[in-house]
């Protein structure tokens, strides 16, 4: 076996990944096939020279600020703000994704085929490829965008739709995988409409025969992870039995693959310096310009107000969502102004903003504009009629599913219909007797419905972790708190990762349901634990929802905190007309 962190030292880049890859291969039985698993970092060298997230982060924020009309202000506030707070790739994405829609609607994709478009193969990708056509790797997987592993051996067979999918499974599983492959888990930037790059298309648990490929891998083969960090969620959880695991101690019985990578971090990290001339990514810089200046003013803004949004910069966000408004009004950018003044508490603000017509919208953006207002009107006091609007709202969904079945309206229709539940949760509350057994049923079933159509779906966004906290909210007001804390627990673990704010929350609850049920020494850990975190964000916001929550749950706990959420429901609007004023007015402000 390696020793710890155990150094592979040749000539250049192609000799370490070489070494590196025959001696796993020595280490690990001989009839076990051996399956390397490459991430960003193996792109990182010359002459691909390709970024990596960060690098991706801080060449968009120089281009950005170079575009800005007051970068001086943003730039202090986002120096490394994107980086440090570890905003999802995916989520970045999808955010500038939201505002260009139907005005600019093919930049992303456009923006992400040129960058990982570029570059030619590095000693990382010929190494890899000569291993697997000299038997020391049976499969190369990847979830890179690049076409560089198959560009340093043309003759190897590419695989990245679900069709090509759904052959290599059957040809692992029955043991006939003849050929050099490599397989694309979430697209290439080679193949249209592949690439697996925003929210919408990121699912939480990968599904189809991605998932089946992937599993039995998993119990079948040896990994080598090279250059990859292991942090896509919707991989992550099938493959954690084997992604090295920085936030555990190793155990010699664990069953753990192997991982190449800069630092030696885990037992069994190899150590190689990937990118040993530090090599910048100027291409990708410079394809990043180019794209960003042959955009429209309006879309630029939006594209700033994208950057500051992701980034949690959402005063400065509001200010360009409201510029690009001012250069020309497109649905994309009053849904992405209500959107950031949402985010301010600003809910009234945010339905005045978003008060046109739907006339103007095309069907997936005119359901998100619906969803959102009728939840903005829940947040201004408005309860019973959002629920009646996002009732109507599931309702259409549901025939449009019917009637045509696709990924994003599935996705829309389950988000919906969570915020129905969400509203009726609170009107539930408000009565007693028959009338709240029987909403209560109704509730019960829309989440059963919730869990069935995430479970049929294949590729869905993060949502399902939402079911988890309202079968909490559900489970305080059927006066079950302990099994509502335990909820609510899970709602923490699995939202840490694409809303970080959603775990201080979740504590919050938590901390509620734990002194209904009477449990006051977890209560108090829980609050502070909460409160430790919402500190550390730096949330005003959520400071004082602590504060005040602290004597809310103390007076009231035995409630199951449904008092307070109600009389912070209704006090929304007050709240929203004095943070208003405060702000000098959303219009001065977004001016000044």
């Amino acid at each position: 076996m390696f020793g710890a962190g155990e150094h592979v030292m040749g000539s250049d880049l192609y000799t370490d990944v070489r070494n590196a890859l025959h001696q796993v291969r020595s280490n690990e039985p001989a009839g076990l096939p051996l399956v390397v698993f490459t991430g960003a970092a193996g792109s990182m060298a010359g002459p691909s020279a390709l970024p990596v997230v960060a690098a991706f982060y801080e060449t968009l924020r120089d281009e950005v600020l170079a575009l800005d009309p007051a970068p001086e202000p943003l730039a202090a506030g986002l120096g490394t703000a994107l980086i440090q707070s570890r905003v999802p790739f995916e989520l970045l994405m999808q955010t500038i994704r939201d505002a260009t829609r139907q005005s600019a609607d093919s930049f992303v994709d456009e923006l992400l085929t040129a960058v990982y478009s570029a570059g030619v193969p590095n000693g990382v990708h010929h190494a890899v490829m000569d291993s697997l056509a000299d038997g020391t790797v049976q499969l190369v997987l990847t979830v890179n965008f690049d076409g560089l592993l198959e560009a340093a051996r043309p003759s190897a067979d590419v695989v990245v739709t679900r069709g090509d999918f759904e052959r290599l499974a059957e040809e692992v599983i029955g043991g006939r995988l003849a050929r050099p492959t490599v397989a694309h888990v979430h697209g290439a930037a080679a193949v249209s409409g592949s690439l697996v790059g925003l929210m919408d298309q990121v699912g939480e648990v990968l599904g189809g025969p991605r998932r089946l490929l992937l599993e039995h891998l998993r119990d079948n083969a040896a990994f080598v992870f090279l250059g990859y960090g292991g942090t896509d969620q919707d991989i992550r959880p099938i493959l954690q039995d084997v992604v090295p695991d920085d936030d555990r101690p190793y155990h010699a019985a664990e069953r753990r693959g192997w991982r190449i990578s800069r630092s030696h971090k885990h037992h069994r990290d190899i150590v190689v310096n990937l990118n040993p001339e530090k090599t910048k990514p100027i291409a990708a810089a410079m394809v990043l310009r180019a794209r960003l200046h042959a955009l429209p003013r309006a879309e630029q803004l939006k594209v700033i107000g994208a950057v500051s949004a992701s980034a949690g910069l959402t005063m400065e966000a509001v200010e360009r969502f409201a510029w690009s408004l001012d250069e020309s009004w497109t649905p994309s950018g009053a849904y992405m102004l209500g959107s950031s003044l949402s985010a301010l508490h600003l809910y009234p603000q945010a339905l005045q903003a978003t008060a046109s017509p739907h006339a103007r919208l095309d069907p997936p953006l005119r359901a998100r504009w619906q969803n959102r207002r009728a939840f903005w009107m829940r947040h201004a006091g408005r309860i019973a009629t959002a629920a009646k609007e996002l009732q109507s709202l599931r309702r259409e969904l549901t025939d449009q599913v019917k009637a045509a079945p696709t990924a994003d309206a599935e996705a829309q229709l389950i988000d919906a219909l969570l915020h129905e539940v969400d509203c009726k949760l609170l009107v539930a509350s408000m009565r007693w007797g028959s009338w709240r057994r029987r909403r209560v049923a109704e509730i019960a079933s829309l989440l059963t419905e919730a869990r069935a159509r995430i479970a049929a779906a294949e590729q869905l966004p993060p949502v399902s972790s939402r079911v988890a906290y309202y079968e909490a909210d559900l489970l305080l007001l059927q006066g079950r708190p302990a099994e509502a804390a335990s909820s609510y627990r899970k709602y923490g673990k699995e939202v840490a990762y694409w809303a970080p704010g959603g775990r201080v929350i979740a504590l919050l609850r938590e901390a509620a349901a734990w002194r209904a049920a009477r449990r006051f020494r977890k209560a108090w850990a829980r609050w502070r634990e909460g409160f430790v975190l919402a500190r550390e964000r730096g949330s005003l916001a959520a400071m004082i929802q602590y504060l005040v929550a602290l004597a809310a749950v103390g007076v009231m706990g035995s409630t199951g905190y449904w008092g307070p959420r109600l009389l912070a429901s209704f006090a929304y609007p007050l709240y929203a007309w004095g943070k208003g004023l405060w702000l000098g007015g959303v219009r001065r402000v977004a001016l000044r």
